[in-house]
């Protein structure tokens, strides 16, 4: 976030709402709020954040496991899309950056998650936050997607017309564009994920958690994906948008090589969350020993 909006107009975000892997069927929460509370007890009134929520994946899942969750960011675009979606009353989503939460107060927070905005943050900045506003035993959850291979970075495609050159051709056609148009950007969040090290010295206990995350669809998933990516997307302006339809069309055309109905084949996509927690330290604790 630091500064920069990289989601601003309504029909991204809208494309990031629908076509962005889901949480909801997912065991990466659970994992994370299991995590959390080996720890640290469980009061009467928790709080979660989710910082660059964006239309408000996590937070709506996180929701139901705490008193109160609160969904950032900095995009007024991404923040309406959330809010026209809410589910829960406890959960409520307000603009802002991932370094300056200052309407947080000290010590208050029992968990600060980051799903797949991470490579957007001043690290340092937001470390300096989160070690503020979390309690002593609170955690920071940070996801992303991907690995740090360039052909899979942002997810597989396969597709299911029982001709296995042309789903093998499916495959490197949806390859060669996240090399050529999204590698370069999305890498840097697979990458910092692993780096970007711990808000203070005293964070010492880290876990790690993977999964692999599935999206089922036709052709426009395939297009209203890549729209979702916004400035990840190399060339995100006027043209990018064209582009992308012209892509579409290319994928149409594969299909329409041994189908009849190009634009109703199943397609797949399929990628990994990775999940890296940090706790902070309860010094009461440290001290004593």
């Amino acid at each position: 976030m630091s500064g920069q909006r990289h989601f601003e107009d309504q029909s991204t975000s809208l494309a990031y709402h629908q076509y962005r892997f889901q949480y909801e069927n997912l065991c990466v929460v659970e994992w994370i709020v299991s995590y959390l509370y080996e720890t640290l007890p469980k009061e009467s009134s928790t709080l979660v954040v989710d910082v660059g929520c964006g239309t408000g994946f996590m937070t709506r899942v996180l929701g139901p496991h705490f008193s109160k969750a609160v969904g950032v960011d900095c995009s007024p675009s991404q923040i309406k899309v959330a809010e026209n979606n809410r589910k829960h009353d406890n959960v409520t989503y307000r603009e802002g950056m991932a370094e300056e939460l200052s309407f947080l107060q000290p010590g208050s927070v029992d968990l600060v998650t980051v799903a797949e905005a991470l490579h957007w943050f001043d690290y340092g900045r937001f470390y300096t936050e989160v070690d503020r506003v979390l309690k002593p035993g609170g955690c920071v959850a940070l996801v992303a997607y991907g690995s740090s291979r360039s052909h899979d970075i942002s997810g597989t495609l396969s597709a299911n017309t029982g001709h296995e050159k042309i789903d093998e051709r499916c495959k490197l056609f949806f390859e060669k564009i996240i090399v050529d148009h999204v590698y370069p950007n999305l890498r840097q969040s697979a990458e910092k994920l692993t780096k970007v090290g711990l808000p203070s010295p005293g964070y010492r206990e880290t876990n790690y958690f993977t999964e692999k995350c599935e999206m089922e669809g036709y052709v426009d998933m395939f297009v209203g994906y890549l729209k979702s990516l916004g400035t990840l997307f190399t060339g995100s302006d006027d043209s990018s948008e064209t582009l992308i339809d012209s892509y579409g069309k290319g994928l149409l055309e594969i299909l329409g090589e041994v189908s009849a109905s190009p634009e109703s084949v199943d397609l797949k996509l399929t990628s990994t969350i990775h999940c890296f927690i940090h706790r902070k330290p309860i010094h009461n604790v440290v001290e004593s020993k």
